[in-house]
C-alpha cells in the first residue's frame, strides 16, 4: 500500500480519543473496535501502531462515558491489559492517575443490576488501592478521592451503606491529610454517609452548617493546599 497513508500509533490515538469524545450511542463499542484493530496489525510486526498510554485512556474513558452496565468490568480488563504490555517491556503503556482514575469513574457511574454494581464497587476499592500504595509511582489527585469517595455512594447499597463507615471515613482522613479535597470530595462526602458522621468529620469548619453552596475558600486551607486546577 502507499507508505505516505499507512495508520500510525498516532493518528490510533487521534481517532480514539475523537470516540472517547463523541455522544454517539455505540462510540464505546467503535472505539474498542478500533483499539483491538491495533493491536492486530502490531503483533504483525509494525511497531510504529503498537497502543501506548494515550490510547489505552482513550478507551478506557470512551468505555467509562458509555451506558453499557459492564463498563467498570471491561475498563477493568483494559487496564489489566494495558498492566500487561507495561510489565512485557512496552514502556511507553506505563498506567498513571489518569488511567486509574477513569476507571474509577466508570465504576462510580456503572448502572445495571446489583451484581454489575458490587462488581463495579470491588474494582473500585482495587484501582484506589493501587493508586494510594503509589503502583507505577501514582500519587492520588483530588479527582481519585472524589471519585473513589462517590463510587461508595452511588454502588453500596442503601442497607449496608453504614457498613462502609469506616472506610469512608479513613479515605476523607487521607484525602484531608494529602490536601486534596476540594469541593466535589465534600459533595461526593455528603451523599456517602449519614448526617452524624458527615457532623464529625467536619466539625471545626464552617463546612458543618451543611449549606447548599460550597465554594472552594469554604474549605479549611490545609485541607485544599495540594489540589489540582480544573
Amino acid at each position: 500500500g502507499n507508505e505516505k497513508v499507512k495508520p500510525t500509533q498516532f493518528s490510533y490515538g487521534s481517532v480514539l480519543n475523537a470516540w472517547a469524545k463523541s455522544s454517539e450511542k455505540d462510540a464505546s463499542v467503535k472505539a474498542l473496535a478500533l483499539f483491538r484493530r491495533m493491536e492486530d496489525i502490531y503483533q504483525k510486526e509494525e511497531s510504529d501502531v503498537r497502543p501506548n498510554a494515550h490510547c489505552y485512556n482513550a478507551v478506557i474513558n470512551a468505555i467509562a462515558k458509555s451506558n453499557e452496565s459492564d463498563k467498570a468490568k471491561t475498563s477493568y480488563q483494559i487496564l489489566s491489559e494495558m498492566v500487561g504490555s507495561y510489565e512485557k517491556g512496552n514502556f511507553n503503556a506505563k498506567p498513571n492517575v489518569l488511567t486509574y482514575s477513569t476507571v474509577l469513574n466508570a465504576c462510580a457511574y456503572t448502572r445495571g443490576t446489583a451484581d454489575d454494581r458490587d462488581v463495579a464497587f470491588q474494582i473500585a476499592r482495587s484501582c484506589f488501592r493501587d493508586i494510594i500504595s503509589s503502583k507505577f509511582e501514582m500519587k492520588p489527585n483530588n479527582v481519585t478521592f472524589s471519585m473513589f469517595i462517590l463510587a461508595c455512594s452511588r454502588l453500596v447499597p442503601k442497607e449496608k451503606r453504614e457498613d462502609n463507615y469506616v472506610l469512608i471515613e479513613s479515605v476523607f482522613k487521607e484525602c484531608c491529610k494529602l490536601g486534596l479535597v476540594d469541593v466535589k470530595v465534600i459533595l461526593n462526602l455528603r451523599r456517602a454517609v449519614s448526617p452524624e458522621l458527615l457532623k464529625q468529620l467536619l466539625k471545626g469548619t464552617s463546612l458543618v452548617e451543611n449549606r447548599r453552596n460550597i465554594e472552594l475558600r469554604d474549605l479549611p486551607t490545609e485541607w485544599r493546599c495540594n489540589i489540582i486546577s480544573r
